[in-house]
Parts: structure tokens; sequence; C-alpha cells
């Protein structure tokens, strides 16, 4: 201003396009130059064509991305291996009989809406549903619900709880304002947890949620997916996916993905040590179970260690 340079003034933003949080300063004049003066930090919140979307927050994701049962790294996309996961086709009309890809999945279940993934103890489940959850949160709106978050609570108590861990505080009134087609709703060990609970719960929110992937074990005495296509009261039906084993090429690639985090030597020297520890639980397979948290554990302690040891199968 001309008249009242004095008075000069203007703003700038910063904006951090991998965090889309963005920083505003504001610069005055102070008669020989301008100096600036912080006015807040402020986070972009998506908001796509078909109505409102919520950021989850970084603490959730953090959470969500660690292995609650090892501490290999603060990420367990670091070493995460994608099992095969074969589709249940009885009636054998089906074209493609297994899913091998991350992406495959995702378009299995956007197709699906109704989706059951079944495997044994420590076969892999709650790590897929939570490497679902960081693929589709950003795109949908995304709720992952363990064992301890369902009780015999009010079922809308229940996805605010979640809500507001997942996308923050006073974010209720935004996710009931997006449409049910984006909403996704992961459910982890489901056969931890009573029918009565699960049984009302679906039922309470089936009209929320346009997408439900659960995962369960095996289950003998019951059949569980038909009791909760009926709980829900659907014609919709839910697709059972089947974990497949750690076989031999998917257990060399997890221990390769753990040495290489573990263990700062070259790629070559790597990959002999892990070659090395894969050889060595193939010959001794058969006097334990070498599922996934058996070879995490494994592999995290040897690398750990390494110092102590040789490469030889015998150190090993």
């Amino acid at each position: 201003q001309e008249d009242t340079p004095d008075k000069c003034e203007y703003y700038v933003s910063i904006l951090d396009s991998i965090s889309n949080e963005y920083e505003v300063l504001k610069f005055l004049w102070n008669g020989t130059g301008f100096y600036s003066l912080p006015t807040g930090s402020y986070a972009i919140t998506h908001k796509p064509l078909n109505g409102v979307s919520l950021l989850c927050s970084k603490e959730y994701l953090t959470h969500i991305s660690e292995d609650p049962k090892h501490a290999v790294t603060n990420d367990i996309a670091d070493y995460y291996v994608f099992l095969k996961l074969r589709i249940n086709d009885p009636k054998k009309i089906l074209e493609e009989k297994s899913i091998s890809s991350l992406d495959s999945l995702i378009s299995y279940i956007s197709d699906k809406h109704y989706v059951a993934v079944i495997g044994g103890t420590n076969s892999g489940k709650t790590t897929l549903l939570r490497i679902l959850f960081r693929a589709l949160y950003e795109n949908h709106t995304v709720l992952y619900c363990g064992t301890d978050d369902i009780t015999g609570r009010n079922s809308e108590k229940i996805i605010k709880e979640l809500v507001e861990t997942t996308y923050g505080e006073q974010s209720y009134s935004a996710f009931k304002a997006i449409p049910s087609c984006n909403k996704i709703m992961l459910i982890d060990d489901l056969h931890r947890i009573a029918p009565r609970h699960i049984n009302k719960f679906l039922n309470e929110i089936k009209q929320q949620f346009g997408t439900i992937v659960f995962a369960t074990d095996n289950m003998d005495r019951f059949d569980i997916i038909q009791e909760l296509r009926n709980s829900i009261q659907t014609e919709e039906e839910f697709h059972k996916l089947y974990l497949t084993r750690l076989y031999a090429a998917k257990r060399y690639e997890l221990i390769s993905k753990i040495v290489k985090k573990k263990n700062n030597s070259d790629v070559t020297s790597c990959d002999t040590l892990a070659r090395t520890l894969e050889q060595c639980l193939n010959t001794y397979k058969l006097s334990f179970n070498t599922d996934i948290d058996f070879v995490v554990q494994f592999t995290d302690y040897y690398c750990s260690h390494f110092s102590e040891l040789d490469g030889s199968d015998k150190a090993v």
C-alpha cells in the first residue's frame, strides 16, 4: 500500500505434498524489510466427488502399521508377503481358482462386497487385514474392528468409538454423511466373538457399510459363514477365501525381506544368508511348525545375534 507502507503485508502457504499438511506465514513490513509470523499449521482433507471423506489420523496409521507380535521394524509392510488365497468354488464354475496379489484381492472385494478370509492360527489373517486397511483408506472410509471392540454394547457406540479412534475426535458426524457404498468394515478374529454379539452387531450395521470383510479360523462346530449371512438378512453371499500355507518360495521371500531390513551387509551377502536360513527351515520343517509367526521370530532372532554366529547350517 503506497499511502501507508508501514501496513504492507502478505501471506505465504507452504504445502507438504506427501503429508497433505501446510503452514501459513504472515509477512509484515517493519520499515526496512519484511518479517514473518506463523499463523498456524493445517491438514488438507480429501473430498472426493461422491461426498464427504475423512482423513485417517497419523497416530492410527502408525498403530495399524505395527506388527502386534513382533518388533522387526516400525512398519509391517517392510516384510509383508502376500500369500495366495484359494477361492471357494464347490460348483467348479470359476475360471480363476485363486488370488495371487493384493490388487487382485481389492478387485475381488470391490466386486463381491461380502468376503470371509479363512485360515488357521498364525496364518497371516490379522496382517492381511491391516495391509488391506492401508491399501483402502485413501479412497474409502475403512474401519478395522478387533475382538475387543465388539461386545454387547449398542452398535452406534461401537462405531462412534472406532471412527473417532481412526479419524479423530468430532469425526462421527462427517462419517454418518458418507454414503454406505464408500464404507468398508474389516472384522478380525471373528471366531473369538460370541455369536450373539456378532449377529446383533451385523444386524445393526448392515445399512451403514457396503462392504464387510472378516477373518476367522476354520470352524468345525458350526457354519459361521451361513450363520452370518442369515444374521444380516441379505441375499448377498459371503464369499470364502482360504489362506494358503507359507510354502518354500514365500518363506524365502519373507526371510529375505527381514534379513535385508536387519542386516547391513551387501545384497549378495543378504541373499546368501536368507538362502541358508530357508534351507535350514526346509530341512527341519517336520520337527516344528514353520508358520509365519515362527519364521519371523526365527529370522529376527538370528539377525539380532548374527555377530555371535557364523553362516553355516550347524550354527543356524
